[in-house]
């Protein structure tokens, strides 16, 4: 626990330091993206219980190696964003009871001390003066002073830092009756205000730009030039360094980085307009593109919301009306994941004709919801294992229903109306001649490596994927930010192969269990209808297969793709996995081949067939079991799967049974339905925690982050009677319609306060109905995890330049400058009765 320490030898004294810092940088969770507070602690017998009541975490008083300053790392916050480290070390000479000592500041050593403590912030050659701050806390009530220590304090204080606030006094000598806890609450309160105000105090700091630009960006910058043949590059960077001084100098209250970044953008567009990337936002220069314009430019997603404004009617959803930088006409609406909220996904089994099925389920989820909300607006990920090429190239559907969810807009009822005539086209034999002789079709098959006719598959595909659309393509209105991985396969290994519509914030790991297709241009980001083919070639990518060889369930990728997409969020509120039809095991009975091999049936080639056929390769209900057990318990409530029980499986390419399976009486769970309401809602906070004797008090805003929320609001009623909001602990916090929205624009608000012990504390917010109850998205959470998912504690600025004005601005989406009249329905009339 020994941190420094003084020794002394025939050459004087030494400082000695233990390396005990080191060990505690090596306890964090994550130290290169932590940043630690230090507090020192220094006095005598109350230190000890000062600390105790402070850090009741901490075994401050466990033995340790002797040192004249012990440090410790606090365990509550060992694991977030800003850990505590805390020193503590003792004074010497304590006077006995009834001595007078010197007031503190008569000595001169708290004047001294409050010298010492101006120091100055490094930043390359140019600094700043900052001061520690000081806390003096007085706690003996039998100590006799001369004059009163707390005017001398003040005295000090008010000569040696009139400015600024360094100092200050915490005066518990009429609480030493009480218990720890209790009496050393006020110095708890103040620790806690000093810490939440370092950051804003650091950012007042002014540093010289130059200086900055040498200490972050210079080096990054003389590698570039590095790598295009210039070995010095110095003349570039000063240049650079210059032009960044001088955007500095224009910053001002009403001209802000927004604005500059998009002065230069115009400036630059007028000669560049033309320039496309493949990879990277043509706007920053330093984040993958996400979503793609119509004009070309690949654009990030935040600079979606530094340069888009709110669109109108839902909760993040920016508009993009012009193009930055070739200042074009643009109709995107780019739909993104709230910061407090996690994603909803969809992992769609592969099946052929099956895929009818698939449907049947999706369309009894969406008859449930009653128009409320349609099934496109439901996933913020879709994956689907890709039609393809088997042997007989029978075509899976789960990347087909997918595509045209995503891409089309396609409600489940419309596709379920559209895909018998889908399945007839796609299953056209390549010959007719096969239909009289079948022996001849498996010929054929054979040396062609297909059954069916490639191009009458092609035109069928080109209906739904529309002519000359790539899988990283310009987005129709309302669909871009709707994220769809598409599974196939190699050849060569069997390894999944996922093509996805976007990049992603985190590149995925190297030993990741499938391969990412991420297009660096035309000839890795394929035709979107080349994506469903049976094995083809694909330029820069390989030969690839259907991805139902491999992954017929591609509810794992999914899972993992999210960690991609969203690393924040680390789980998602809700997955659905919905599979093509099972028969329903028959009772276990005894096996006929376990006493040997007695037909032909059981010889190796068979058995090798059978189990293929059944296991978590081409099976998606083994795979979905399997995967279930990689699962953590708690995790496990938010994982749905749709399934249907049918008689006997027909074939992937038996198009005569498309309309039996249409037929079938397709039925959801109830909870599901109550599930995929509650996860339209999240949780933002409109304020600061405040801190009360014992607990927080929190205040913040339940919205919803879909279209229409009056309609999912009365659905809300429907499903969960009597529906209302409170905390996972009981805490009613008033009916889920009696809201603070709009009525005239639908604009959907529910202010709500509760408490919680501890900052750390794990919560849920819970929409409760006589039904049953299920948490809104984005929980359970804890407090300091959404003040730091909505940036309250980004003193230094947002990578999207947003104003980081808190408490956050809430507001309608009525134009401003109409008065909104919230509208009461009238009571009805009494009906007069006839004599």
């Amino acid at each position: 626990m020994a941190w420094l320490d003084l020794t002394q030898d025939a050459t004087g004294w030494s400082l000695v330091d233990t390396g005990r810092m080191n060990e505690i940088v090596q306890d964090m969770s994550h130290p290169a993206t932590q940043y630690p507070s230090l507090i020192s602690f220094v006095g005598n017998d109350n230190r000890m219980l000062a600390l105790r009541s402070l850090f009741p975490q901490n075994n401050v008083l466990r033995r340790s190696s002797a040192g004249v300053i012990r440090l410790h790392l606090s365990i509550t916050t060992a694991h977030t964003e800003y850990p505590i480290w805390f020193a503590e070390s003792r004074l010497q000479g304590l006077p006995v009871v009834g001595e007078c000592p010197k007031p503190p500041g008569k000595d001169g050593k708290t004047k001294s001390l409050l010298e010492a403590s101006r120091s100055r912030i490094q930043a390359g050659a140019s600094s700043a003066p900052a001061r520690m701050r000081v806390i003096v806390v007085l706690t003996k009530p039998t100590a006799v002073y001369e004059t009163d220590p707390v005017e001398v304090l003040q005295a000090v204080r008010s000569v040696t830092d009139p400015d600024h606030v360094s100092l200050s006094v915490v005066d518990l000598r009429g609480r030493h009756r009480l218990s720890g806890p209790a009496l050393f609450a006020p110095l708890q309160r103040l620790v806690q205000d000093c810490l939440t105000t370092m950051g804003p105090a650091l950012t007042e700091t002014e540093f010289r730009p130059d200086h900055v630009f040498d200490t972050l960006y210079r080096d990054l910058c003389a590698s570039a030039w590095r790598t295009v043949g210039d070995p010095d590059g110095s003349g570039h960077c000063d240049f650079i360094r210059s032009y960044f001084a001088e955007q500095f100098r224009r910053l001002s209250p009403v001209h802000s980085s927004r604005a500059i970044r998009q002065d230069e953008l115009i400036r630059f567009g007028r000669r560049w307009s033309a320039l496309t990337l493949p990879t990277a936002c043509v706007f920053c220069l330093r984040r993958w593109a996400e979503h793609q314009t119509s004009c070309r430019h690949g654009i990030c997603d935040p600079c979606v919301t530094m340069f888009g404004q709110r669109a109108r009617g839902v909760e993040y959803h920016r508009h993009l009306a012009q193009c930055p930088l070739c200042q074009g006409s643009l109709q995107l609406t780019v739909r993104q994941l709230p910061p407090t909220k996690r994603p909803v996904v969809l992992a769609l089994d592969g099946g052929g004709i099956r895929g009818m099925v698939t449907l049947g389920l999706l369309r009894a989820l969406e008859q449930r919801l009653a128009g409320a909300i349609t099934l496109p607006e439901i996933p913020d990920l879709t994956a689907g294992t890709s039609v393809g090429n088997m042997v007989t190239n029978s075509p899976r559907a789960g990347s087909v229903i997918g595509t045209d969810q995503v891409y089309n807009n396609t409600s489940a009822a419309e596709a379920c109306r559209r895909f018998p005539d889908l399945a007839q086209c796609i299953f056209q034999p390549a010959y007719s001649l096969c239909r009289i002789w079948p022996w001849l079709g498996c010929v054929l098959n054979l040396v062609r490596d297909g059954a069916y006719d490639s191009g009458a598959l092609e035109r069928t595909l080109q209906q739904v994927c529309q002519q000359g659309r790539r899988v990283f393509d310009v987005m129709p209105p309302l669909a871009a930010g709707r994220r769809l991985a598409i599974v196939a396969s190699r050849i060569s290994d069997g390894r999944p192969v996922v093509f996805p519509n976007y990049r992603g914030v985190r590149h995925g790991s190297v030993d990741l269990a499938y391969q990412r297709i991420v297009p660096h241009g035309e000839s890795q980001n394929p035709l979107l209808r080349k994506a469903f083919f049976r094995s083809k070639h694909l330029p820069g990518i390989g030969v690839l297969q259907d991805g139902g060889v491999r992954a017929n369930n591609p509810h794992g990728i999914a899972q993992e793709e999210c960690r991609i997409i969203w690393p924040s969020a680390q789980a998602h509120d809700l997955l659905v996995s919905v599979g093509t039809g099972y028969v329903p095991p028959a009772e276990e009975a005894t096996d006929p081949a376990q006493h040997g091999c007695s037909s032909l049936q059981d010889k190796a080639p068979f058995r090798l067939w059978r189990a293929y056929n059944s296991s978590p390769c081409m099976d998606g209900v083994e795979a979905f079991k399997e995967g279930l057990n990689h699962v953590p318990h708690p995790l496990r409530t938010r994982i749905f799967r749709l399934d249907h029980a049918l008689a006997d499986l027909p074939r992937l390419d038996d198009v005569t049974r498309v309309a039996e399976l249409a037929k079938e009486p397709y039925t959801v769970p109830d909870e599901l339905v109550r599930v995929v309401l509650a996860t339209c809602f999240f949780f933002e906070l409109d304020e600061g925690p405040t801190r009360v004797p014992g607990q927080y008090v929190c205040r913040g805003s339940v919205l919803c982050a879909r279209r229409e929320p009056r309609r999912i609001l009365e659905r809300v009623l429907v499903e969960f009677p009597g529906a209302e909001l409170q905390t996972g602990r009981g805490e009613h916090l008033g009916r889920s319609d009696d809201d603070d929205g709009c009525m005239v624009c639908g604009y959907y608000r529910k202010k709500v306060r509760f408490h919680v012990a501890s900052l750390d504390e794990e919560i849920s917010i819970m929409l409760k109905g006589s039904s049953g109850q299920q948490p809104i998205g984005g929980f359970p959470a804890t407090v300091r995890q959404f003040l730091h998912h909505q940036q309250a504690d980004a003193v230094f600025g947002r990578s999207d330049h947003q104003s980081d004005q808190w408490p956050p601005q809430r507001m309608c989406y009525c134009p401003r400058g109409v008065k909104r009249v919230r509208f009461v329905e009238p009571s009805p009339s009494r009906k007069k009765r006839r004599a």
